[in-house]
């Protein structure tokens, strides 16, 4: 085994890299407080490796202040916890050293509260752990590779994140969420775009404009004020109360719509398709499943696969290919 591990680490060694073997538990408890005057200061940046970030914007308030619970390793601080001010942005630095090994019990985090003036921006590179950001009515930037996600509160908003629900509310401004696993779940807002790859979605009451694409999970998208447009994988999709126009186009599952006040487009692969209510005019190109339209301002099916057609109250002109 000597001989096998030998080239290994004299391989790591000459690549720069030191190896650290990890104790069986992070089992020593520190506390820290720092803090910076946030004049001329416009946004927070913040890198954590591990551990809970907790964020409130304060009405009012003239500093950065944190407050950090430290479950570490050894006594000699192989850590590294720091706020300073470069230019116009406060960086927060919460990371422990690389080290390579498995931990039997807890492993080394850096929980964070902190507190900020409530109109400054944060930008935030988190490696692992929950974030809470409420209060804030500035813009926020979130870089994230796992643990769940809540804001409440903010103006426009950026996240990336690997995996962890989302949940987002309060928002004045636009959001961009890209997302590869977790539940998302979103109330209020202007514009929004998600790219998400899977897990269940939950849209409501946006200002403005919608546009998803979706791998898989169910979505739910309601009370939207303009354009929705959808691109679904799999899962079923149920929207209702749109004010404007609605595409979609969906390669399996279930969907419904209801009450839409604009044009409705629909492309889909397989499921059940139910439409109810539409002012305006609803295509629809099928490949399979049971197909219903009642109260409609006109209907055209462009392409109709298998499945049943169902067909009432349609105001306007109907033009049906088999």
């Amino acid at each position: 085994m000597l001989k096998l591990l030998t080239p290994i680490c004299s391989a790591i060694l000459l690549s720069g890299c030191i190896v650290n073997i990890s104790p069986d538990s992070a089992n020593i408890s520190e506390q820290k407080t720092l803090t910076l005057s946030t004049q001329d200061i416009t946004t927070l940046i913040s890198e954590t490796s591990s551990g809970n970030l907790m964020i409130t914007g304060v009405e009012g308030l003239n500093e950065i202040s944190v407050k950090a619970d430290i479950r570490t390793y050894n006594h000699d601080k192989p850590y590294t916890l720091t706020l300073e001010k470069h230019g116009n942005k406060a960086k927060l630095v919460a990371k422990h050293d690389a080290i390579l090994g498995f931990y039997s019990g807890n492993s080394p985090r850096i929980n964070l509260t902190i507190q900020v003036p409530a109109t400054l921006a944060l930008d935030l590179d988190d490696g692992s752990g929950d974030i809470k950001i409420i209060g804030s009515q500035a813009d926020i930037k979130v870089d994230d590779n796992s643990g769940n996600i809540i804001i409440a509160g903010g103006n426009n908003v950026v996240i990336d994140d690997g995996s962890g629900n989302i949940e987002i509310t309060q928002v004045m401004g636009d959001m961009v969420i890209e997302d590869d696993s977790g539940n998302l779940s979103i109330d209020g807002g202007n514009q929004l775009v998600v790219e998400d790859g899977s897990g269940n979605l939950s849209i409501a009451n946006l200002s403005g404009t919608l546009k998803v694409t979706d791998g898989s999970g169910n979505l739910d998208i309601t009370a939207i004020k303009g354009r929705v447009d959808v691109e679904d994988g799999s899962g079923n999709l149920n929207i209702s109360n749109l004010s404007s126009s609605l595409i979609v186009r969906d390669d399996s599952g279930e969907l419904s719509i209801k009450n839409v006040q604009g044009d409705v487009n629909i492309n889909d692969g397989s499921g059940d398709l139910s439409v109810t209510k539409v002012v305006g005019v609803v295509t629809i190109e099928d490949g399979s499943g049971n197909i219903e339209v009642n109260h409609t301002g006109g209907l055209v099916i462009t392409e109709s696969g298998s499945g049943r057609l169902n067909m009432h109250d349609i105001n306007g002109k109907v033009n049906v290919k088999n």
